[in-house]
């Protein structure tokens, strides 16, 4: 049976090829600190990256910060509607703002780089690129197996420029003693019409990744995706419901921290990008459990 699942993994992975689009920004600050990787869990905070296993902790609300620089934000928020041993079903929102950025093609000939006093600074003009996605998230529990769907439409307005599209995902992942094996297929039957009649399509993207339980404290996780980039990440339990974590993805280093309590949970990330134009990345979320402050209330 796992024989099957290894070569249905890889030739899953070695058939598609890599594009990044707004669903591509890992959701999860835990996901992200750990190198960026599509980590399967129990939290709502993760319905973007992987499959997950959220048995009766319906209600949960989770939202998330990711700010590149000053210029670029993403945010992320999630919600948990249906959750028992055999399935989940989840509702997310994804929203990337990029502002003051500059278009500059009427500004002077383009003919390589412009002569002193050619730009006409009058043909300048500032203006935004935003987009929205919808993600509607299920997945159908099998004892260690999971099976994941997920369908995300979008919106996209660059200026004066729009467009709607569709895509899905297909996603699995089973566990074998001390390991659980994930791994998916992104941006199925993906295509986005602009309103110029152009019709942009998002090449599949895949990836495989494990995670090793080495103790009840020290986790270990390990990522290849569609371009043959490797990924590693660590997590420790320091105290009670207080863990740290490590990763690397190519040349940037990322780090962070998760604090739970009865009713939240926050986690941090941060990624050196290096000499990367957008610069480091913040990354704050925060898991709401609706229903223990119901009990409280109570």
């Amino acid at each position: 049976m796992y024989l099957l699942n290894i070569i249905y993994i890889f030739s899953f992975l070695y058939g598609v090829s890599n594009y990044n689009n707004i669903y591509s920004v890992i959701s999860d600050p835990r996901n992200i600190s750990l190198g960026n990787m599509h980590i399967s869990s129990n939290d709502v905070s993760s319905i973007f990256d992987s499959p997950i296993a959220i048995n009766n902790k319906k209600n949960n609300f989770f939202i998330s910060l990711n700010q590149y620089s000053s210029l670029l934000n993403v945010y992320h928020v999630a919600y948990t509607i249906i959750a028992n041993d055999k399935m989940n079903l989840s509702f997310g929102l994804v929203r990337r703002e990029i502002n003051n950025n500059y278009n500059t093609n009427l500004a002077w000939y383009n003919d390589g780089y412009p002569d002193q006093g050619e730009i006409d600074y009058s043909q300048i003009f500032q203006f935004s690129d935003k987009e929205t996605g919808l993600l509607l998230s299920y997945n159908k529990i099998l004892d260690d197996i999971i099976i994941g769907f997920n369908f995300k439409p979008s919106y996209h307005k660059i200026g004066t420029s729009s467009a709607v599209s569709f895509q899905m995902d297909c996603r699995y992942s089973f566990s074998l003693n001390k390991v659980k094996i994930s791994f998916g297929v992104d941006n199925l039957l993906s295509r986005k019409k602009w309103d110029t009649g152009y019709i942009e399509r998002t090449s599949l993207d895949g990836y495989i990744n494990g995670t090793f339980h080495l103790n009840q404290k020290l986790l270990f996780f390990g990522e290849l995706n569609i371009d043959k980039e490797f990924k590693l990440g660590t997590e420790m339990q320091l105290v009670d419901n207080f863990h740290i974590r490590s990763g690397i993805n190519k040349s940037n280093f990322t780090l962070g921290f998760g604090v739970k309590t009865k009713n939240f949970n926050i986690d941090y990330a941060y990624v050196d990008n290096g000499s990367n134009i957008l610069g480091n990345n913040h990354s704050l979320g925060c898991i709401l459990k609706l229903n223990n402050f119901k009990q409280k209330v109570k």
